[in-house]
């Protein structure tokens, strides 16, 4: 259940363009690093630039995974004017990021209903651990113990977060998710 292949599947079927990154994969088949891919941060950013940036996408909706958390915050600290006017909203699964060092407008973003946090927890998927974690947004359960499996439970909260961060909802002034 830790794969992102369920993930892939419902934003295609839902018509998002996907775009898949894999940070943990900074070395060729010789042991050579990648050029732009020397950090899990840098690969990020150098993704971002040679594809995410180019992209006709108009809304741009992020799930951070683990490091990928901490990867998709480095991303918003160095690309945050290119990114700004597309983004629509942020899925964390279990991720690792903290909010230290990032920007006063990128603390608001983590802090507001765009972004929450799908942690391990004992207790039932979708309740509120905390309004305010100390990485900066919502905790809240991934109803699973099991680190890997936080995509996984956590897909459909996810995928409601991000539709109700889409230009349509924002603009007819619905309520934020209250996963």
């Amino acid at each position: 259940h830790g794969t992102m292949m369920g993930y892939i599947e419902r934003a295609r079927d839902q018509g998002y363009a996907v775009l898949i990154l894999n940070p943990n994969m900074n070395f060729d088949s010789h042991g050579q690093s990648i050029p732009g891919s020397e950090s899990k941060e840098g690969h990020t950013v150098h993704a971002w630039d040679s594809l995410g940036d180019s992209s006709p996408a108009r809304n741009v909706y992020i799930v951070g995974h683990s490091y990928g958390g901490r990867c998709t915050c480095a991303l918003l600290a160095n690309r945050w004017d290119a990114l700004q006017p597309r983004l629509r909203a942020i899925g964390f699964t279990d991720s690792v990021h903290d909010s230290f060092g990032l920007s006063h407008e990128l603390l608001e973003l983590l802090a507001s209903q765009q972004c929450a946090n799908w942690v391990t927890s004992h207790q039932p998927l979708d309740t509120l651990l905390s309004p305010l974690a100390g990485n900066g947004c919502r905790a809240i359960s991934a109803g699973t113990k099991d680190h890997a499996s936080t995509n996984y439970t956590a897909m459909d909260s996810v995928f409601n977060l991000f539709a109700k961060n889409t230009p349509d909802n924002q603009a007819a002034g619905s309520e934020a998710p209250q996963p």
